[in-house]
């Protein structure tokens, strides 16, 4: 059986269960991993360390665009532009 965590009573451990996935489009883990841009970035990543913390097997799956992020911007015709780099 798996050591008992506070995520973990009992009744639900599992054997078969070696790692939790938690999937989000940003993360927010370290200035050097630049994969988020605001508040809900902080809130995912606070979320992946609490859970870790708790000695829960986690992975988090994100995306990592390789031209960062853009500005959004709308022409006067009224289509998206996206000038890189921000």
């Amino acid at each position: 059986m798996s050591e008992q965590t506070p995520c973990r009573p009992p009744h639900m451990q599992s054997p078969t269960l070696t790692c939790c996935a938690y999937f989000g489009m940003e993360f927010m883990l370290s200035e050097a991993l630049p994969i988020y841009s605001g508040g809900l970035g902080n809130v995912a990543g606070d979320q992946l360390k609490a859970v870790s913390d708790l000695g829960v097997p986690v992975v988090g799956v994100g995306l990592l665009c390789q031209q960062g992020y853009f500005r959004q911007v709308i022409d006067k015709d009224g289509a998206q532009q996206g000038p890189l780099p921000v």
